[in-house]
Parts: C-alpha cells; sequence; structure tokens
C-alpha cells in the first residue's frame, strides 16, 4: 500500500551537526546510507561520546569531508579536548552500551514500550535495516508492506 512520497533526503556527516541534501542515495544492508553520521565526537577528557543532548552548540556546526585539521580546528570551537570518531556497526552493543534483544524475547504488546520507556527515563531506540540494499531517490514512493 503506498502511504506517501519521499520528499527529501539528507545525509549528516557527524553526528548532531547539519549536514547536506541529497537527491539519491545508495541504501547499504550494514550501514544504511553510506556516509551517514559516520563521525561522531568524542570527548577526549571525559572518554566518552558526545552528542547535542549534551552539547547543543554542536547544531551550529556543518560537518563536510574537507579539512585535516578537524581535531584542532572542533576543539578551538567547543573550548575542550575532542576528535572526531569513526561510526561503529550498530550492533557493537560495548561501545554503544546497548544491550541487545532479540525481536523473539519480545512480548507481542505495546507494554513493551511503556515498561522501557519508564524503565530508561525514556531513553529507547530502534535499529532498523534496509532488507533489500538499493537506491532511494526523491519523489520515490514509500510503500507499507
Amino acid at each position: 500500500m503506498r502511504v506517501g512520497t519521499v520528499s527529501e533526503l539528507w545525509r549528516y556527516p557527524v553526528k548532531s551537526m547539519r549536514g547536506d541534501r541529497v537527491t539519491e542515495t545508495a541504501v547499504t544492508e550494514r550501514w544504511g546510507l553510506p556516509g551517514d553520521r559516520g563521525w561522531v565526537i568524542r570527548d577526549e577528557d571525559a572518554g566518552e561520546l558526545r552528542s547535542a543532548k549534551k552539547w547543543v552548540e554542536l547544531l551550529q556546526f556543518h560537518a563536510r569531508y574537507v579539512d585535516d585539521r578537524v581535531h584542532e580546528l572542533l576543539s578551538a570551537a567547543l573550548g575542550r579536548r575532542v576528535s572526531l570518531h569513526p561510526r561503529r556497526p550498530a550492533d557493537d552493543h560495548e561501545h554503544y552500551r546497548r544491550l541487545a534483544v532479540d525481536e523473539a524475547d519480545l512480548p507481542r504488546d505495546r507494554g513493551i514500550l511503556r515498561s522501557l520507556a519508564r524503565e530508561n527515563g525514556s531513553k529507547f531506540g530502534a535499529y532498523l535495516r534496509s532488507l533489500t540494499p538499493g537506491t532511494i531517490r526523491e519523489r520515490d514512493d514509500i510503500r507499507l508492506v
């Protein structure tokens, strides 16, 4: 069943920074959109990955792959010692401090989402993967299957 049309496609090279509009892109089984959120900021002093949830000023930056001095420039702009780190596969649970739950372990009711929200302070996300790699373009149909 057709439920809509792709109006715009955006790729964000660094998590929590502005990106660029693309008219078409590949969709891969492992990474989704190549180059999308391929990098994340790491606070070197805290030893942790950071996003706009912690540092809202990241939303002021526009990421592009052009300058070799990126660590130095970001550190100066943020007033902290930071570096860019490449994205890890979604199933690297140790890296993301994430629990892996097999679909077969989930009950077939909506209560599981309420419980996850209650137990995790409403911090819950789901990673999706492409079942069929290919290309997506603006104006493509969106179908519910």
